[in-house]
């Protein structure tokens, strides 16, 4: 008995198709990855950017403490500690600024697409 010409030609094709339809897939899944991955790092990239503000902040803070308070360095002066509240204002700082830094660089992002 014959095969029908359509069927032949669809067995010959279908695992083409199998092949085609399985790297579509596997590059999918890479692109996606790669984009997740991108995300992350930018992310990541913007948090340390904010803690670099708030480094500088703090080091800023301190070289000020030096220059109003003489006798730091020798140990006959001590620091302003009253002042001392802005270790945990710079930590909440910090943290806000790791959240809402990324958060709004992408709300804008989106916003001048839109």
């Amino acid at each position: 008995m014959e095969q029908n010409p359509d069927e032949k030609f669809r067995n010959i094709t279908d695992p083409f198709d199998a092949v085609g339809y399985t790297t579509k897939a596997v590059t999918k899944g890479y692109a996606i990855g790669s984009a997740a991955l991108a995300a992350l790092v930018l992310f990541a990239a913007m948090g340390m950017e904010a803690v670099d503000r708030v480094a500088g902040s703090l080091v800023l803070e301190v070289r000020s403490q030096f220059k109003e308070i003489p006798g730091i360095m020798e140990g006959t002066g001590k620091p302003d500690y009253s002042r001392a509240d802005w270790i945990d204002h710079y930590y909440g700082y910090c943290l806000r600024q790791s959240l809402l830094s990324p958060m709004y660089r992408c709300l804008t992002i989106n916003e001048r697409k839109i």
